[in-house]
């Protein structure tokens, strides 16, 4: 076997190491560099002062073409919480609590981010992705399942409040996403529910669900259109059923021990 050495203490596995080092090094750097593309500069959270770690604390802006919202420079913009959150302590990680209605305000779990506030889109046929079985001819229950539509909607405190309407298809994934509930009157209007949230009782007919009151579930996030939900709505609509179960009565709120 031949042996390439470059000097008697110097040789090409020694370079091949050396190499190695300065890439590694130059990785961790960059990516380093890029993991401050969101929450830096860092800001003190007790009294707000810029915390600057050294001249490269944040990188050159990227652009992100998405499919929704078009070019995006990175670094997502976040809801203003002014007024609807307050740390016990003034100490640094202390837990944020909501000053009012944490439902209404939508923050802790039953927070959103602020998505592109357009349609999800099919990848291939570039169509509405989320759409209710009567717009999607394409889709039907099977005979050997349930359909839920026209039984009564319950809430957490076995209140009715309202009838199923519709079903919501997902097209790529075809699986079903919600659950359209037309509310009673007289404030009768469409209600949007993820399904996950859903119990279903088909000796009586009934669809329940035990994250939310059922005043609270007439004040669930509305659509702004009938037949479509936008990236936004979906995570107004998910954040506010899942913050249900810590944020629906005071009890939830405590320790269970």
């Amino acid at each position: 076997m031949t042996y390439v050495a470059y000097s008697t203490q110097f040789d090409l596995a020694l370079l091949s190491l050396y190499t190695f080092y300065v890439l590694f090094v130059i990785l961790i750097m960059y990516l380093r560099n890029e993991d401050r593309r969101e929450g830096f500069p860092l800001v003190h959270e007790v009294n707000g002062q810029l915390q600057v770690l050294n001249p490269r604390s944040a990188p050159k802006p990227k652009v992100w073409n998405l499919a929704h919202g078009g070019p995006t420079v990175a670094g997502r913009e976040e809801r203003a919480l002014d007024g609807l959150l307050t740390p016990p302590a003034r100490v640094p990680g202390a837990p944020a609590l909501p000053l009012g209605d944490p439902l209404a305000d939508a923050v802790g779990p039953a927070s959103y981010a602020l998505r592109a506030d357009v349609q999800d889109l099919t990848y291939d046929a570039k169509v509405a992705k989320i759409v209710p079985l009567r717009v999607a001819p394409e889709y039907s229950i099977a005979a050997e399942d349930f359909d839920p539509r026209g039984w009564y909607m319950l809430a957490a405190d076995k209140r009715v409040v309202g009838v199923v309407k519709d079903l919501w298809v997902d097209r790529s994934d075809v699986l079903l996403r919600y659950l359209e509930v037309e509310t009673s009157a007289p404030n009768a209007r469409q209600v949007m529910i993820p399904i996950g949230l859903v119990n279903f009782d088909r000796r009586k007919r009934e669809a329940m669900t035990s994250s939310v009151l059922a005043d609270q579930f007439l004040a669930a996030p509305a659509l702004k259109t009938p037949e479509q939900i936008t990236l936004l709505e979906e995570d107004k609509v998910s954040g506010y059923f899942a913050g249900g179960y810590m944020y629906a009565t005071p009890n939830r709120q405590e320790p269970a021990l």
